[in-house]
């Protein structure tokens, strides 16, 4: 009897999954095609978010609009989707960022006046010797944090390490860049 129970219950869920499929593949598919902007991207999106919505039909609120919640999965796929493209495409190397002028630029916000200009590129140039000297870790944590402006929750996901870590390991690398530029800079 129980059996008989799971097995109805099973096909009554494929059959509301089915329904809302297509009511709203149209919509997750565009959704997706205008976040991405690349049609096979947006397939492969849609793809992952009706798995997702397979796998949690259990949890959706029978107040709940079926619509809103369809495409509050899309949107957060595609906005997870973007936040993964874009830390693919973060410059850790410290001569990209010299050319790119991200030193510079960053100087310059707190520097305004031009004719500091050269004072500032010789300070920006002085800075990326002494950033290179620090181990890959600390590296990438002061370039992700201070040059980037990533929040130590982003930076813990991205490193795969603890929030404490990351704070650990920006103290230690803020600390030696200031004993480093307290003797030549």
């Amino acid at each position: 009897m129980n059996i008989y129970l799971i097995n109805q219950h099973n096909h009554i869920e494929k059959d509301i999954f089915h329904g809302i499929v297509l009511l709203y593949q149209n919509q997750v598919y565009s959704l997706a095609l205008r976040y991405l902007k690349n049609p096979h991207d947006a397939e492969d999106l849609s793809q992952e978010v009706w798995i997702k919505i397979y796998n949690n039909l259990s949890l959706i609120k029978k107040e709940a609009s079926i619509k809103y919640w369809v495409l509050n999965i899309a949107k957060n796929a595609c906005l997870d989707e973007l936040r993964k493209k874009q830390r693919k495409k973060i410059p850790l190397s410290i001569e990209y960022m010299a050319e790119n002028n991200y030193f510079l630029d960053r100087c310059i916000c707190r520097l305004p006046l031009p004719d500091e200009k050269a004072i500032i590129k010789e300070s920006a140039k002085c800075i990326l010797k002494k950033v290179e000297t620090l181990s890959e870790q600390q590296r990438k944590v002061i370039l992700l944090r201070e040059y980037l402006g990533f929040t130590y929750l982003e930076i813990s996901r991205l490193e795969g390490c603890s929030i404490g870590t990351v704070k650990s390991r920006l103290n230690s690398a803020r600390n030696i860049l200031r004993k480093k530029l307290a003797e030549t800079c």
